[in-house]
């Protein structure tokens, strides 16, 4: 028998979507968040100097740094998610290294859904993180050890490491995004509201060997501003006196106080230049520091 031909038909599967991104959208940063000490709390962990781009948190940073915003996404339709980082228009980040010592960029920022989805977040399925800059200056370093998330039913999700190799080259750009690629699933969850995490933040560190806050070693400085020039960023220092009064040194701005950490912070009556003293009779009350950046 020659030329036969057989044809058939009946069900066949249909090829899956095709899946899209989240944009969370443009954080523009108008004042950076600033902090020296122990990170971890405790003499066990180095000394660091921190400089923070996003602080979802008014306990870290000395209230500096901008806030996350909530967001909306169906990730049974999406498999990414990007955010930009961006100075305000006419200025860049400019970051010095504090005495040639190595810089990271690091952070965590996760969004979360309630109610229902509690036990969802030790279901982790994990993503990368790919980080693009706008108007670079100077050596990024590379980011291949971040990573993303997005939980089994969509409970969760975020850049949960962001974390660079140490540099210590001076580096400037105007914007840095954030784009995450995690595995596509279909969940059935649909669209859902995500709040971002109050621990949340995205910042420079550095270990130091000091006991004096270096001050600020990243900047918003105009676009003009050469690469090679110091960060003249605030400092700030508290010392206890021989006779037990306290010392407030500090340059680079204006001396705010607060009876509460998160504050509010407001000026010091007087306006003082360079130090502060506080007599030790005077030490009846907790009382917290910042520079304020003129």
């Amino acid at each position: 028998m020659d030329n036969l031909t057989v044809s058939t038909t009946g069900p066949t599967n249909p090829p899956p979507p095709p899946y899209g991104s989240v944009d969370i959208g443009n954080l523009t940063v108008t004042n950076l968040g600033h902090l020296f000490g122990n990170r971890g709390g405790d003499s066990s962990w180095p000394v660091t100097v921190i400089d923070y781009l996003v602080a979802q948190s008014p306990y870290i940073g000395g209230g500096g740094g901008a806030m996350l915003p909530n967001v909306s996404a169906d990730f049974d339709t999406n498999n990414q998610f990007a955010l930009t980082i961006s100075a305000p228009a006419g200025q860049k980040f400019l970051i010095q290294p504090p005495g040639g010592q190595p810089v990271n960029f690091s952070g965590s920022m996760d969004w979360t859904y309630f109610p229902g989805f509690a036990n969802d977040t030790n279901q982790n399925v994990f993503g990368t993180v790919a980080v693009t800059f706008g108007g670079l200056q100077g050596t990024a370093p590379d980011f291949s050890a971040s990573s993303s998330l997005l939980t089994y039913r969509h409970g969760l999700f975020g850049f949960n490491d962001v974390l660079s190799a140490p540099f210590t080259n001076a580096l400037a750009f105007t914007s840095v995004t954030l784009t995450a690629t995690v595995p596509a699933s279909n969940s059935g969850s649909g669209t859902l509201g995500y709040t971002p995490d109050i621990d949340d933040s995205f910042a420079f560190v550095s270990s130091v060997n000091q006991t004096n806050d270096p001050g600020s070693f990243t900047g918003l400085v105009p676009l003009s501003y050469p690469l090679g020039q110091p960060v003249n960023g605030p400092k700030l220092s508290i010392q206890v006196g021989p006779n037990g009064d306290v010392v407030v040194t500090f340059s680079g701005g204006v001396l705010q106080c607060a009876t509460q950490s998160n504050g509010p912070f407001t000026d010091m009556p007087g306006n003082p230049s360079g130090t502060y003293t506080i007599p030790k009779t005077n030490l009846t009350a907790a009382q917290h520091f910042r520079v304020r950046g003129q």
